[in-house]
């Protein structure tokens, strides 16, 4: 059977001011019809810049020193511009591992689905524009689409925005899909769909995926092939289950109880977003739960179930409707208590962004983002000078490797992640709430950034509150853990007593959705 898609020695390079950098080397690989082949590895390792050298999407700096891509029996290497433009979409289509990158701000989530529609079915008329949206955003998991397609990219949880952007890259049913990380920031359940959605749409047209991602239990449920990537290199290709024959477990180990002292305390909290003019939705409805001095609270629920909108109000970044929010017994909902105590609330309590690129400033470099908070507070660096104190919390995150005075531009988007996890951990902070920390990095740096999470939680003692959908990973981390589902805590216990016992329906959906566990030694 001919290749749909053929890339032979494959290589690009990006020109900095330092020289020149090899991003990808001799890299080849076929894809068949019909086939899912997932390209895993650590990040940075070039597997973003392989999609887009397949689209012709390459930045200004980078260049295509050698090798070919045929599509269909096509040499696209040499393709103009107008030509390329008419296979995206049809013959090949992408979904971006950023999600708010992908989305302009501006336009409201429907306009730009249907763009995609219109732009290879302009004869198409606007009642049959709009059904066509609404069905490929119920096919991706997108309640109330009518309503919800109304909305703009910043009223979208970081799940629902990457569901919308899976149904713009499927409007027009391409030949190939380019799945660049699709599945990163969506709990369990919802990964489950996604990839179940992915397979029947590929049985169903005969459509070849290229899988890119750093998760090996998703790569080993759907794909066909798999081939491994390190620093540029293909090195290993070969089917799904002669490499992940053996099943990986996860190892849980006992978790200290947290102090009785009461650190941050939630009550009746709820937040109301306007849909329409006539419509609300209820983001958070009547919450309450408590967290104690040195724990690691979980919260886990399916994405758009108001986690990050829970967040964003402890940290003050958005005012509750109604309730309460208490953090060393200070009322931070009121706003003259929290004026009042603005300058400890601010030093003392650190959150990592779910969007870590959108959290980077792109003009400063890595050493002044990790930095940052120290200049800010005036406080002195331990290890002698700033520089040094950020190359020792690069080091800790696993960017040993990576020099300070790059920007966040020139990293990919595992190793921004880590980026802002340094700069929160840097900042030693009381109470850290951490939206998805772990979400976009590979399973060997997730490792290594867990254990050093865990070893600086146990020196320092700081409390987390950890939001998540990776079931295993809060299983490992967690000493309690709570459920939300639509706005509410449906339930909430110790994490033993959670993933033995589970009460509520949800729980236990989410429980039989974590398809194979894994061990995070």
């Amino acid at each position: 059977m001919a290749a749909l898609l053929e890339v032979n020695n494959l290589s690009v390079s990006f020109f900095t001011p330092n020289g020149e950098v090899r991003v990808l080397r001799n890299v080849s690989f076929s894809l068949r019809p019909g086939e899912i082949l997932a390209v895993v590895g650590e990040s940075g390792c070039g597997k973003t810049v392989l999609c887009k050298s397949i689209l012709k999407l390459l930045p200004p700096d980078a260049k295509m020193m050698a090798g070919s891509i045929f599509i269909n029996g096509r040499d696209i290497t040499h393709c103009r511009e107008r030509e390329m433009r008419k296979l995206r979409g049809t013959a090949v289509s992408m979904v971006l591992q950023n999600p708010m990158a992908a989305m302009h701000p501006s336009i409201k989530i429907g306009a730009q689905i249907a763009e995609a529609v219109k732009a290879h079915h302009p004869e198409m008329k606007k009642p049959q524009l709009q059904e066509r949206v609404a069905e490929l955003m119920r096919m991706t998991g997108i309640d109330h689409p009518r309503e919800r397609m109304k909305q703009y990219p910043h009223q979208f949880s970081g799940g629902m925005l990457q569901r919308a952007v899976l149904a713009a890259a499927l409007a027009c049913n391409p030949d190939i899909l380019l799945a660049d990380e699709p599945t990163t920031a969506l709990d369990a359940r919802i990964q489950a769909q996604i990839l179940e959605l992915l397979t029947d749409i590929q049985k169903k047209l005969g459509m070849a995926v290229v899988f890119v991602t750093h998760d090996l239990k998703a790569a080993a449920q759907i794909a066909d092939r798999v081939a491994v990537m390190h620093q540029g290199e293909i090195r290993t290709t070969g089917a799904a289950a002669e490499l992940f024959e053996k099943p990986l477990q996860i190892r849980t180990e006992s978790k200290t109880k947290p102090e009785a002292e009461l650190l941050l305390d939630i009550r009746h909290l709820s937040c109301v977003f306007p849909l329409t003019k006539k419509r609300r939705i209820k983001a958070v409805d009547d919450l309450s739960f408590q967290i104690y001095r040195g724990e690691i609270f979980g919260l886990v629920g399916e994405s758009g179930c108001g986690k990050s909108t829970t967040a964003r109000c402890i940290m003050n970044l958005h005012w509750p409707d109604a309730g309460s929010i208490f953090y060393k017994g200070i009322d931070t909902c009121n706003k003259k208590a929290y004026r009042s105590n603005r300058r400890m609330l601010q030093k003392e309590r650190h959150l990592i962004f779910q969007d870590a690129g959108s959290s980077l400033d792109p003009r400063m470099k890595i050493c002044d983002i990790i930095t940052e908070p120290m200049k800010i507070w005036h406080t002195e660096p331990k290890r002698g000078s700033k520089r040094a104190e950020a190359e020792f919390q690069m080091h800790a995150v696993g960017l040993d490797n990576q020099e300070p005075d790059r920007y966040p531009a020139e990293l990919s988007g595992g190793q921004r992640q880590r980026v802002a996890i340094a700069r929160a951990l840097a900042a030693e902070p009381k109470l850290l709430v951490a939206d998805e920390p772990f979400a976009s990095l590979d399973i060997r740096t997730r490792a290594q950034v867990v254990q050093q999470f865990r070893q600086l939680h146990r020196q320092y003692g700081f409390t987390v509150l950890l939001i998540a959908h990776d079931l295993a990973l809060v299983k490992l981390l967690c000493d309690r853990i709570g459920v939300m589902y639509r706005g509410r805590m449906v339930e909430c216990a110790s994490t033993v007593e959670l993933f033995a016992h589970p009460k509520h329906p949800y729980t236990r959906q989410l429980l039989e959705a974590s398809a194979a566990e894994y061990s995070i030694r």
